[in-house]
């Protein structure tokens, strides 16, 4: 049987970041010949309505598996791929996403990625929005955007444990609030 693990995604943190994670991952199964499935089923997304992962409301799967592995199976896989974004787990200045590096006592510097083409292969290969999802966003743009568009990215309280003291620190930035 074909190496299948479980990447078990963090559950409080948002889209991007898992995503991230997912990609990261998706390098490592092509460099070390193994599949994986996504359990985020402690997400902070998740509707208490649906009887579905958060992942899989919003993503196909990665990779397809085999037809008798159910939710149930999954259990039994290996649990053992890091989370790549977790302090003190696993901080690797190579990652093709993210790359931190995290001297003693600090925040932690952010590199961005070394080379763009590696993770957009790999999105363009393996991460695929739900077809409805994919729709709601193709009705969304054919109505709103007619021209123009700047897109803003709006961080509430949490921005406080991203880096963002560092950045207004090197940028002489006053927080707003």
């Amino acid at each position: 049987m074909t190496d299948i693990r479980l990447l078990e995604l963090r559950p409080v943190a948002g889209m991007f970041s898992n995503v991230n994670q997912v990609i990261q991952h998706l390098y490592m199964a092509e460099k070390q010949g193994y599949r994986f499935a996504i359990d985020w089923s402690g997400s902070c997304y998740r509707w208490d309505y649906l009887d579905q992962d958060p992942w899989e409301y919003y993503f196909e799967p990665c990779f397809e598996l085999p037809d008798d592995m159910d939710r149930a199976s999954l259990a039994s896989c290996p649990q053992d791929l890091p989370n790549v974004y977790y302090k003190g787990k696993y901080y690797d200045k190579d990652n093709i996403m993210v790359s931190f590096i995290w001297p003693e006592g600090s925040v932690g510097l952010q590199f961005w990625p070394k080379e763009r083409n590696l993770p957009y292969r790999l999105i363009r290969k393996y991460i695929h929005l739900q077809p409805h999802i994919q729709e709601m966003i193709d009705d969304f743009a054919r109505q709103h955007f007619s021209g123009p568009v700047v897109g803003v990215h709006i961080r509430g309280e949490g921005a406080k444990d991203t880096g963002e003291v560092w950045l207004r620190t090197q940028f002489r930035s006053v927080d707003p609030r």
